[in-house]
C-alpha cells in the first residue's frame, strides 16, 4: 500500500507526463518531473528533465540552478538568473 506522499508522488509524475503528452516542449512539465525525481532522489532521470528543459529554454534560469544543483554546483546559475532580474528592471 503506498503512503499519501507516495500517492502524491505518483499522481504528480502522471499529471505532468500528461502533459507532456500532449506538449513535448512544456519546459515547466519539464522543470515539475525534475523537481520532484530530485526530490525522492532519482537524479539521473532529474539530470534528464532539467537537460529536456534547458534544450527546449536555453537560458532558463531554473533549470540551470538545479541542474547544477544537482551535479554538485549550486552557485553556477546564479549570474545568469542575476542577469535576467536586471535585464527586466531595465
Amino acid at each position: 500500500m503506498l503512503s499519501n506522499n507516495q500517492r502524491w508522488q505518483r499522481e504528480a509524475e502522471e499529471q505532468f507526463r500528461q502533459v507532456l503528452d500532449i506538449e513535448q516542449v512544456n519546459v515547466m512539465a519539464h522543470l515539475g518531473l525534475a523537481q520532484l525525481y530530485t526530490k525522492v532522489g532519482l537524479a539521473r532521470r532529474a539530470e534528464g528533465e532539467f537537460r529536456e528543459a534547458l534544450r527546449i529554454e536555453p537560458q532558463n534560469p531554473v533549470a540551470k540552478r538545479g541542474l547544477n544543483a544537482l551535479l554538485g554546483d549550486e552557485t553556477a546559475g546564479i549570474p545568469s538568473f542575476l542577469g535576467k532580474l536586471l535585464q527586466k528592471e531595465n
